[in-house]
């Protein structure tokens, strides 16, 4: 009897779940049409005050009455899950991650398509058609992505190392371990110790790891997860071009030019010996990439910070190098049909959506009010703290972002236009997946499951504790046991859902 407990629990939570998203269970509410209820995470320890001042300005906006339920983020997805188990279901949802829960959802009719609405409202027409393939349920629009920038790596370097070296910023991949090379060996920092190394890595926090693999794999020509032959799909692992990135990776370990207990660090760990003369070089999310700057400033009010730091985006290895390229969204704006039961109450939720995209709204809840928030000073913005500041993290959750307009600053300096030199590179500079919108029942988890095993063989292999056969054993045996039927199932669903 105890054995059959756990998979009828699950069973219950499962129908609950589903029986909600489709209006099979909770008492209905009256549908008010001059109303919007909003699930959304919660950034600070507070919340937003219920008569907030950008709450009321929000209100006038968008000629909205708002009621906003905040969870705090840390525990955001399980409990707005089972917030919506319980029969609490709003007009919009905010979703972070799209989940098994999420597609199961759907796929049983839980929240409205919205492809046949979107195209009559002015803002929402104009998205971006392939972060929107993207953000789609195979090809089917659910739900309003956050716009978020489709390179999101940039590489910083340290330029007083650099200057002092005389070196410049690599062009191709042996300036580059050239670069490495002499930050281990030439004492860049200057205190009479071989204590420093190129390239800093947070070989302990998985997924940052990944991402600088895929990075430099793209350099190499390798696919984005998947690439597409005769109509097939072929996994990237198995191409040349991953191959020999995960051979270059073994080589500048191998040779020191990363710390050899890099598997031993997280992300701020390489932060830390990044600004105290440990690292060169790191590898760093582009919105992160802003903050370090403003660290790294305040940490030497003397120095320009041109004079410290630089980046780029990419390093030449052959015709084929690309940057890698992420989803170009961040979440989406999802809506129940059990919280929105009519037509009529889903076109004013999304009017509403659509003002949230207008430059008022994008400038309200990114940046706050003005005189309150910010400033403009010669036409330039200045960020003002105050009791607010905080909310504004929890604002910025309800932005779609397809205006990206924003402010202008007075921080003009190089990094900050380089950055904007990778966030803007041309779309056939960038190497993308071409399953991203492939949701559906079990492909989520499994392939997050699988996936992972096959990232520890290659870390293993990247840090040494595998030889180059063992590597090749290891991955034999990955494919016997799950990648080969993992490989088979994704086609599947390829040619079932996606290849026309």
């Amino acid at each position: 009897m105890k054995k059959m407990l756990k998979p009828i629990t699950a069973m219950i939570t499962l129908c609950t779940l589903l029986g909600t998203f489709v209006g099979c269970s909770a008492k209905d509410k009256e549908e008010s049409l001059d109303s919007i209820s909003i699930v959304a995470p919660l950034n600070s320890i507070d919340e937003p005050e219920k008569n907030s001042e950008i709450l009321s300005k929000l209100e006038e906006l968008t000629e909205m009455k708002v009621d906003i339920k905040w969870i705090p983020k840390g525990n955001y997805k399980a409990k707005s899950t089972a917030m919506i188990a319980s029969g609490e279901c709003p007009d919009i949802l905010v979703v972070e991650d799209i989940t098994e829960d999420i597609v199961k959802g759907v796929d049983q009719g839980g929240f409205w398509q919205v492809d046949d609405y979107i195209t009559g409202y002015e803002n929402l027409s104009n998205g971006d058609k392939a972060i929107q393939n993207n953000a789609s349920f195979k090809g089917k629009t659910y739900g309003i992505y956050r716009y978020k920038d489709m390179v999101d790596n940039s590489m910083i370097f340290r330029k007083d190392w650099l200057d002092k070296l005389g070196l410049k910023e690599p062009q191709n991949i042996d300036e580059f371990t050239e670069i490495l090379r002499r930050f281990r060996d030439s004492d860049p920092d200057e205190n009479g110790i071989k204590d420093t190394y190129g390239l800093g890595i947070a070989g302990a926090d998985e997924g940052k790891f990944n991402d600088i693999f895929n990075q430099i794999a793209a350099w190499f020509g390798a696919p984005n997860g998947w690439k597409v032959k005769d109509d097939k799909l072929v996994p990237a692992f198995t191409t040349e071009e991953y191959k020999k990135a995960l051979d270059y990776m073994r080589k500048i370990y191998d040779e020191g030019y990363i710390d050899p207990k890099c598997y031993l660090k997280n992300n701020s760990d390489v932060e830390d010996n990044f600004f105290n003369n440990k690292y060169g070089v790191i590898f760093e999310k582009l919105s992160k990439a802003v903050d370090l700057e403003k660290s790294i400033k305040e940490k030497n009010p003397n120095s320009e910070t041109d004079k410290l730091i630089t980046t780029i985006s990419s390093i030449k290895v052959n015709e084929n190098s690309k940057v890698f390229g992420g989803k170009g969204y961040s979440g989406m704006l999802m809506f129940p049909k059990k919280g929105i039961k009519s037509e009529e109450k889903l076109r004013k939720v999304l009017g509403f959506v659509d003002k949230l995209n207008s430059k008022e709204c994008y400038t309200l809840l990114n940046y706050g009010i003005l005189g309150e928030n910010y400033t403009i000073e010669n036409g330039e913005y200045k960020s003002l703290q105050n009791s607010t500041t905080y909310d504004l993290l929890s604002f910025s959750e309800l932005s779609i972002n397809w205006n990206k307009e924003s402010l202008s600053t007075n921080e003009k300096s190089n990094f900050r236009k380089n950055l904007s030199k990778v966030q803007d590179l041309k779309e056939d500079n960038i190497i993308e997946n071409p399953v991203l919108n492939l949701k559906t029942e079990g492909y989520i988890n499994n392939e997050q499951s699988v996936l992972s095993d096959l990232e520890s063989i290659n870390a293993k292999y990247i840090f040494g504790e595998l030889d180059k056969s063992q590597y090749e054993s290891a991955l034999r045996e990955w494919l016997e046991n799950e990648g080969d039927s993992y490989i088979e199932k994704v086609n599947k669903l390829y040619e079932e859902y996606l290849y026309k």
